[in-house]
């Protein structure tokens, strides 16, 4: 469906003109020089199908009250009229004969149109972030579960992920220096040395050293005073005869005393030597020990972060692969056309990046390839070209198989073709 007829009455610079499209062109130029009413008829057609979103604000001309635009579409013949009416201080009003069963005009409007309003001029002369949201509500993208996919919000919590991760890599970095940089001697146990219990054992080592000690000392003492009393005896013997029997008889028992004491048997003292270097090099295993503890609490913390950054890693191939199978199963309007981080894509280079002349024949075919059961595009943008764009653009749309009309401004009014424009009426229509 295609317009054939287009009434405009009081519409900005048009205050009254009736025009007949001329059949069969694809491409129709609005020539006229500068304020000759070119913009208002292209607002007036993009009013009447594109909908409430594109309307302009203060439509209605200077002089009057109203404004109205009528449109017949239809193929070879007028298979409906819209009706678009536009009263100051009140809603616009549009209204579709005949109206199909199930729809308000707005809602058969927006499905005749696909509900897009696209200038393919204008995406062509779009910053990235535009083009990019332009696109992305031209071809939305679906998640494996059928869901709406946020391309930003994907990038937006991969950056996230992606600067947590490098907190957690630097910290496992961090944790995995300060592990290597702790010395643990070989064989080190995982329990520090009960110095404790060495120092009791210690205490009652000497507790018994001592009173073997003392034993020795009294002994030794006895034997002294029985050498010297038997010496004593000798000595009775020469100086009391009289008590030589007695004498000898002391001599014999302190003799044998002495015997039976020098018969006796020390118990052998304990040597402490190895036990005070156990509890010397027990301080030397405790250190070792807990710096063993050291290092395996700094490995385990280590292996958390690594785990958690390669928790934040799946997430980002999660969602990356949503997006790829996203990409993948979306239907682009052109071959070649896709999405990459927050900017529009075509044969793998950023859109920006490739020529003028080919930015502008890809937007055109994006606008081909999107219109629906009306095929119309509109372009306030021709002014653009230079006449080998023209060219270009012509040939693209002529020997395309899409049987729309896009209607677009042409300033330059010494070649009038087209729709020819003058002082806000149709001046002539030229074939």
């Amino acid at each position: 469906m295609k317009a054939l007829n287009v009434t405009i009455r009081n519409f900005k610079r048009i205050t009254n003109a009736e025009i007949t499209i001329p059949y069969g062109k694809k491409l129709i130029k609005i020539t006229g020089e500068n304020g000759s009413g070119k913009s208002s008829f292209i607002e007036a057609l993009k009013s009447l199908t594109g909908g409430g979103k594109v309307r302009l604000a203060r439509p209605i001309h200077d002089d009057a009250e109203e404004a109205e635009i009528i449109g017949e579409f239809g193929n070879d013949k007028v298979e409906m009229t819209a009706t678009l009416l536009c009263r100051r201080g009140q809603s616009d009003k549009l209204t579709i004969v005949p109206l199909r069963a199930g729809y308000t005009p707005q809602a058969l409007m927006d499905y005749l149109t696909g509900g897009k309003a696209f200038d393919p001029l204008e995406f062509s002369t779009m910053g990235k972030d535009k083009q990019f949201e332009t696109l992305l509500r031209l071809v939305p993208l679906k998640d494996s579960k059928g869901k709406p996919l946020d391309l930003k919000q994907i990038a937006f919590l991969n950056t996230q992920d992606y600067n947590a991760r490098k907190v957690l890599n630097a910290s496992v970095r961090k944790l995995d220096a300060q592990h290597a940089a702790i010395a643990c001697p070989p064989g080190t146990p995982d329990k520090e040395v009960d110095v404790s219990q060495l120092l009791l054992q210690l205490s009652d080592a000497a507790k018994l050293n001592t009173e073997i000690a003392v034993t020795q000392q009294r002994r030794t003492d006895a034997i002294t005073r029985a050498e010297r009393n038997a010496a004593i005896a000798v000595r009775k013997q020469e100086e009391l005869r009289a008590a030589l029997a007695q004498a000898e008889a002391d001599q014999k028992r302190f003799e044998d005393e002495a015997k039976g004491l020098k018969a006796e048997k020390d118990k052998k003292p304990i040597d402490t030597t190895e036990l005070q270097k156990k509890i010397d090099k027990a301080s030397e295993t405790n250190k070792a020990v807990a710096a063993k503890r050291r290092r395996l609490e700094l490995t385990a913390e280590s292996k958390k972060l690594d785990k958690e950054a390669d928790a934040l890693t799946a997430a980002m191939q999660l969602r990356d692969a949503e997006k790829i199978m996203a990409l993948e199963s979306a239907k682009f309007p052109v071959k070649g056309l896709t999405f990459g981080e927050e900017e529009v894509l075509f044969n793998g280079y950023p859109f920006d990046q490739i020529s003028q002349a080919l930015q502008i024949m890809v937007s055109v075919k994006i606008g081909m390839a999107l219109n629906s059961e009306m095929k119309i595009m509109y372009s306030r943008f021709g002014g653009l070209l230079d006449k080998k764009r023209w060219a270009e653009l012509e040939k693209v749309i002529n020997e395309s198989k899409w049987d729309g009309q896009l209607f677009i401004e042409e300033p330059d009014a010494t070649d009038q073709v087209g729709i020819v424009m003058s002082d806000g009426h149709v001046q002539e229509v030229i074939p």
